[in-house]
């Protein structure tokens, strides 16, 4: 896509995916820091996702996971068992003191 420098209207749009990426990035800066408790409530009314890839898991034979290809020299490493649904963030840093000013900006 084309951008014309000398036209106004091409500037108001994000057209490109490198502006899509600064306008998400600049209305980021006025979202509000979220600290954990918040991240822990929101956890708590998502529902589960099953991906893909635990139902194809699933769908193996234990004895089959642990079988080693032959002539590999690939050593599973130890899984605790959880999905990647199940990932937690971790937790916020500390909230520096100049965290809620707002960088002044044109309209």
């Amino acid at each position: 896509m084309e951008i014309d420098p000398n036209d106004d209207w091409s500037f108001e749009q994000p057209l490109t995916a490198i502006a899509r990426v600064l306008c998400l990035c600049l209305m980021s800066f006025g979202a509000l820091v979220r600290d954990q408790a918040w991240r822990n409530q929101a956890s708590k009314k998502l529902p589960v996702w099953k991906t893909s890839f635990d139902h194809t898991r699933s769908q193996i034979p234990e004895r089959e996971l642990r079988q080693n290809p032959p002539s590999s020299e690939y050593s599973p490493s130890e899984s605790s068992g959880r999905t990647a649904s199940e990932y937690l963030p971790s937790s916020s840093p500390i909230e520096s003191p100049t965290q809620r000013r707002r960088i002044p900006t044109r309209s």
